[in-house]
């Protein structure tokens, strides 16, 4: 009886959103600076919660439909088609959260927040203790400028599992951009402290450690991010601006424009930047 009355629900559900979609130093001018007040803050990539942030896939085995998904997901398959087959074949299961959540994480990616929102609502119907549900809820509304709201579903997320670091990078990724730093920075060193190895972690408390003018810490945790992984465009420009401005060392910063001109070579601020700080630099050896 229970089981069919969940079904029923969940069909129900899956009914209301289906309805709802029908040359030297001194001849070289120095560059005008960019801002450097703050560190620019790195996006969060929308297909994270299910590579990512959810635990590592279940070891069990899994329906065609549900693995037809994960396949999509991950290789760039049609998503819209396989989440459906998903929900069709069994309505009630957790394979259906799963295919809703990845719909919404879709949606969000095509920018479309309005569907983003209802599939994740109807995840969240379903499954309200679901922190993957939470985290994926938490970007779409982030993404409508909800970020109240999105902080307020973080941090249930977080009462459940205070152990994921994602949730805690997510937020404090919105604080920054309030420049909200005392709490953001908390928050960035808690996911710091659960996943140090953890590129995308790491990054962030870096950022908040800049935004916080730990410029010091702040130029420690980009270099550690480096050793980790290949780092974003962003994080080697806030890298630059560090050392070029707050702790002046033109010898760091001239490897890293360079760097950044090699990797984005018609950009002429990175190019003037490079040829003056390599030429403070030659002039300090000099």
């Amino acid at each position: 009886m229970m089981t069919m009355m969940k079904c029923r629900a969940m069909k129900c559900l899956l009914g209301m959103v289906l309805c709802a979609l029908v040359p030297a130093c001194a001849s070289q001018p120095k560059p005008e600076p960019q801002s450097v007040a703050a560190p620019v803050v790195q996006p969060e990539p929308v297909s994270e919660p299910v590579e990512a942030v959810q635990e590592e896939a279940d070891k069990t085995t899994v329906s065609p439909h549900l693995a037809a998904l994960r396949d999509a997901v991950k290789n760039g398959g049609d998503i819209e088609k396989t989440a459906h087959d998903v929900i069709d074949a069994n309505p009630e299961s957790a394979d259906a959260v799963e295919a809703l959540r990845a719909l919404a994480i879709h949606a969000l990616a095509e920018k479309d927040s309005d569907k983003a929102q209802l599939y994740i609502e109807a995840a969240v119907g379903y499954a309200p203790q679901d922190v993957d549900n939470l985290y994926v809820y938490a970007r779409v509304l982030h993404a409508a400028g909800r970020d109240d709201e999105a902080i307020k579903k973080l941090d249930d997320g977080i009462r459940i599992a205070p152990d994921n670091s994602a949730l805690y990078r997510l937020k404090a990724n919105i604080l920054l951009e309030y420049l909200d730093t005392t709490r953001a920075l908390e928050a960035a060193r808690k996911a710091h402290e659960i996943a140090p190895e953890n590129c995308g972690d790491t990054i962030v408390y870096a950022d908040a450690l800049y935004a916080s003018k730990s410029y010091e810490d702040a130029v420690a945790a980009y270099e550690s991010a480096r050793v980790h992984c290949t780092v974003s465009e962003l994080a080697l420009q806030n890298l630059a601006k560090l050392y070029e401005v707050h702790v002046q060392n033109p010898e760091k910063a001239c490897g890293i424009y360079k760097l950044l001109a090699e990797q984005s070579p018609d950009n002429a601020y990175y190019k003037a930047s490079r040829d003056y700080q390599c030429g403070l630099q030659q002039g300090t050896e000099g």
